[in-house]
């Protein structure tokens, strides 16, 4: 769970900007889709692909320091935000450590039932054989 709770931080802060609420993902399949080839976060997708930023965690350290190194090493997109994006991520990851349990108890998921889309991701091109999907919605108050 920490491991998703990072994944979604990172993606949120260090790649969405102002586009939207960082819930898609890219999936790809085959060419007759019977088989899924992989599953991303679309938001690190766009940083990849359209800023050619990739965002590698070493998992051998803790979630802070993750969040350091990761949101440092993009000091060279734009400093001032990173550094404000940096000083928000470790004030939400403070929050997050203290309230996981809480977090994970008010979670609802979804087994036979699909998100629908809330359309914010912009123009985009993606890979052929591949589709964006909703995969987290956050509701303030649920």
């Amino acid at each position: 769970m920490k491991t998703i709770f990072l994944t979604i931080l990172m993606a949120l802060t260090a790649m969405a900007g102002d586009k939207g609420n960082g819930g898609d993902v890219l999936i790809c399949y085959n060419s007759d889709k019977s088989n899924m080839l992989s599953i991303e976060f679309l938001d690190l997708y766009e940083g990849r692909d359209e800023q050619h930023t990739t965002i590698d965690p070493n998992t051998q350290l803790s979630r802070r320091d993750q969040l350091k190194e990761i949101i440092s090493s993009q000091r060279h997109i734009d400093p001032i935000r990173m550094d404000g994006y940096l000083e928000q991520a470790l004030i939400l990851e403070e929050q997050l450590t203290q309230t996981e349990k809480g977090i994970e108890q008010n979670l609802v998921r979804f087994t036979s039932k699909m998100l629908l889309d809330i359309p914010d991701t912009g123009a985009l091109a993606i890979p052929m054989h591949c589709q964006v999907e909703q995969l987290i919605v956050q509701q303030l108050n649920p």
